[in-house]
Parts: C-alpha cells; structure tokens; sequence
C-alpha cells in the first residue's frame, strides 16, 4: 500500500464524531459542570498536580492507530475538560532512549506556577542537556506510514443503520472505506456517549463558563 497522505489520518480521527448528537453534547456539558465542581476542592488544596502524561515511550511511527483515539482513555483529558493548564515535562529516557514525561498541572488560569514548577524541575535534572546521537549516514524517509485497513467493526444492523443515519445527517456521502472507519469506531463512541445519561438534579444546567473563588 502507498505511503497514505496526513490528512487521511485526519479524518479517520475526527470521522466518528458524527455519531456525537447535540444532545450528547449538551449532557457532555453537565457532566463537565460536575466534574469542575468535584476537582474545585483538590486545587485549593495543592498548588500543583503531578501525573503520567502517558503509559511508555511513543510508539515506533506506524504502529499506532487511529482507532486508539476512540478506543482508549487520555491521561491529559481530565484536564482538557476541568480547564486547568497542564504541562508535559520530560523526566528521562526509556531503555530505547526514548523521552518520558509527566504532566504538570494547576488550577484554571494558574499557568505561571505550573511553568514555574516547571522551570524549577528541569535546572535540576539533567534531562534538559541530553541530546540524541544523529548518524549522517543513516537512510530516512519524509513519506508517511501507510494506514492500514480500518478494523471490522463489531456492531449489529442495527447500530451500523444508526450510524449511515448519522452521516446523511451531516450531509456526508462517504467512501466505503470511510464509512467502515464510522462503524469500526461506533461501539466506542456509544459507549462514551452513554456514559454521559444519569439521573440529574434539575438545576444541572449545561456550562461553559466557570468560576474559582469569591
């Protein structure tokens, strides 16, 4: 298979975002509004959050697929949601020498401490000076990887009617490659979305705007 161009990976990212309803939207917004009220507590109490930005190193260019997007839980997602500025700090190098590194994180509109804890890690590490070994000689391609096949999709007639709704919908008229790469992603979208229906108190509104303090 020839070398697949950037923006074909693109949209079998952003594809599946079809199938997200503005009610699911709406009820995404609740949910947020009560995730920023619970973390509201935690960031009175610490000036700074420490995590993993990720579980390893990066994977060899390739290897990784797009459906991980959809399939797989983000560390740094939390904070993308809560608004709080996060920072992915190196704080070594695999065995294959490949960077490691963790997330900084503060409260909504704090990014000076975070930069400031920041800064202070790396004067006293020695991270910041290493720098790989590049072999002149050494062949190399600006190509990029093939993308391969998009996996069978595990959903029933029903739930791939669902999603060939969704699209005309949106007014798409999708490839058959494309639309298996809706389908692939589907039951992991459903899943999200679903998690998002609960029981409510009335006066949850959706938010986007929040307040800290007085």
């Amino acid at each position: 298979m020839a070398a697949a161009p950037t923006p074909a990976r693109n949209l079998r990212r952003v594809l599946a975002a079809v199938l997200i309803s503005g009610r699911d939207y709406v009820q995404a917004q609740r949910e947020r509004r009560r995730i920023v009220a619970e973390m509201a507590p935690v960031y009175e109490k610490y000036d700074v959050l420490v995590t993993a930005t990720a579980g390893g190193p990066a994977p060899r260019l390739g290897t990784w697929q797009t459906i991980e997007f959809w399939r797989r839980a983000s560390l740094t997602t939390p904070f993308n949601v809560t608004g709080g500025p996060a920072l992915a700090q190196c704080i070594g190098f695999s065995s294959g020498g490949l960077p490691l590194s963790m997330q900084v994180v503060g409260r909504p509109f704090d990014d000076a401490t975070v930069l400031r804890v920041a800064h202070a890690y790396e004067m006293a590490t020695p991270w910041r000076g290493r720098r790989p070994h590049l072999d002149p000689d050494a062949e190399f391609s600006i190509a990029s990887p093939p993308i391969p096949d998009p996996e069978p999709a595990d959903i029933d007639t029903a739930a791939r009617d669902r999603a060939a709704s969704a699209c005309r919908a949106a007014g798409l008229a999708l490839s058959d490659r494309q639309f298996a790469m809706v389908c692939a992603a589907a039951p992991h979208v459903e899943a999200m979305t679903g998690r998002l229906y609960r029981e409510r108190h009335w006066a949850e509104e959706p938010a986007n705007v929040f307040q800290f303090g007085g």
